[in-house]
């Protein structure tokens, strides 16, 4: 499944290393935050390796 924005692509890059352990989860805020908490390490590492290229910064949800 890949991202559908940048912002979703970091929060899930960020989600990614607390749950690997190399940053602190407490560091952690918003959406990255609650998928760290919902997601497995491989869901995390899809969404973060979706390429940046053409990607809205947020997605307006529509």
């Amino acid at each position: 499944m890949p991202a559908k924005s940048k912002a979703q692509q970091k929060a899930a890059g960020a989600a990614l290393a607390a749950k690997r352990g190399e940053t602190a989860k407490a560091d952690l805020k918003g959406p990255a935050r609650e998928m760290e908490r919902s997601m497995s390490e491989r869901e995390l590492r899809e969404l973060a390796a979706t390429p940046r290229k053409g990607k809205p910064e947020h997605d307006r949800g529509d």
